[in-house]
């Protein structure tokens, strides 16, 4: 910040009077200034090698001789304005990337998946209210889909065909434990042959055969949260392939309590089955895994990695809930969710005017925010339990009123 400047974002404190040295973004104009700056710093490249708005820059190159040379010549120009990079937000040879909103890739533009989504799950208006509330965000979208890319949108926001449904997920795991440590490693190929590797290392003591079962059981977990719906689990353990398909007894209590976690996970897929594979058939898991039990520097960029500090089969706590009581969002989630209004007319007016401004997204109630994100709803039991936990101190020192409120509305 300029010195003449600094003064007048002069504040006190009861520590005394301070003033800003650097900008801070929190400044009315912060932002402009900076785009500003921007702008004049990386003239000479923007529109021929680079694209930039605000705090985010896209380095394009046709070839990796020409990626080299614009990153250095976009590096130059950083170091004479003396501005620094996150080292763990940037990213390298990139063949397709988010910018405002948009995916890039080295064919063009495509539509962003999220914004789809949120387009497809949009329920219809029920009212003129709601038809213009929904216009300006449906107009915004559309506005954000590069020209001439229409009809490639429109596939994009296609639903899949069910037939995609019934295609195989592939797994490939291993377990390593030496001295040093234990480690896991795993692959996973979709049905259109894309792989995602994982390496984690397990933070505590763990015999070849529980890091086995640790690798197949992170598989499983994340086979589910990418949505694979058939999967073949190929291991190189035949203890574990044959515990699971029963050839085996578990006789010792934790290759049980490791075998039955196992047949949960397995039972979330339509179909899954697990195939015992040998270990020169599973190379590239095997040396992950052992890579993994040592720690990550020797691991390629590519692969995701991950630390399990316990056991997947540690008992969890286990809470006690009292069956659900009707409370205020009761009305509410039964408009929302099932058209059911109360009896008097004059209460049901009201829940469905009062019911534009919630949504209900996982089977949990949400209030619209004008500007923020989806608010959730509680119910006065677990409103009791968050104020009681504020107060105590676990989100922060205490604190005044003010503050205090602002902390309940932000958790």
């Amino acid at each position: 910040m300029v010195v003449k400047d600094q003064d007048k974002t002069t504040f006190r404190t009861n520590s005394g009077t301070y003033c800003y040295k650097m900008m801070p973004f929190g400044l009315k104009n912060a932002g402009s200034t900076y785009q500003r700056l921007m702008d004049k710093e990386f003239k000479p490249q923007i529109g021929r090698n680079l694209e930039v708005y605000m705090d985010d820059l896209v380095i394009k190159s046709k070839t990796e001789i020409a990626m080299l040379k614009d990153v250095e010549e976009t590096f130059k120009t950083l170091r004479l304005i003396s501005m620094k990079l996150n080292p763990g937000k940037f990213s390298f040879g990139m063949e397709e990337g988010k910018f405002l909103g948009v995916i890039v890739t080295n064919g063009g533009f495509k539509a962003n998946p999220e914004k789809l989504e949120a387009v497809l799950k949009m329920p219809s208006p029920k009212s003129i209210k709601q038809a213009s509330n929904q216009g300006p965000g449906l107009a915004d979208f559309i506005a954000e889909i590069p020209q001439g890319k229409e009809e490639e949108c429109r596939k994009e926001a296609e639903p899949p065909v069910d037939q995609q449904k019934d295609k195989v997920w592939k797994l490939f795991t291993d377990g390593a434990s030496n001295d040093k440590g234990a480690g896991t490693g795993l692959r996973i190929t979709n049905p259109e042959g894309q792989h995602f590797t994982y390496a984690i290392y397990l933070e505590f003591k763990s015999t070849n055969n529980e890091a086995e079962y640790e690798a197949l059981l992170a598989g499983l977990r994340i086979s589910k949260k990418l949505g694979a719906q058939h999967l073949e689990a190929h291991v190189d353990s035949m203890l574990v392939a044959n515990q699971i398909d029963g050839s085996y007894d578990a006789k010792d209590d934790k290759m049980a309590s490791y075998l039955a976690q196992a047949k949960v996970l397995m039972a979330a897929f339509a179909t899954g089955k697990v195939k015992h594979i040998k270990r020169s058939e599973n190379k590239q898991e095997n040396a992950l895994s052992k890579l993994a039990s040592f720690g990550f520097e020797h691991l390629a960029k590519d692969v995701r990695i991950e630390v399990l500090t316990m056991h997947s089969t540690m008992n969890r706590e286990v809470y006690v809930c009292s069956e659900a009581e009707t409370n205020w969002m009761t009305p509410i989630v039964c408009y929302l969710a099932r058209g059911i209004l109360l009896e008097k007319k004059v209460e049901a007016r009201k829940i469905r005017h009062k019911a534009l401004n919630y949504t209900i997204q996982d089977d949990i109630l949400y209030m619209r925010s004008y500007l923020g994100p989806l608010l959730r709803c509680v119910d006065p039991q677990d409103a009791n339990y968050l104020l009681r936990e504020i107060h105590e101190g676990i989100c922060g020192v205490h604190a005044g009123p003010r503050m205090v409120v602002a902390k309940i509305m932000n958790t």
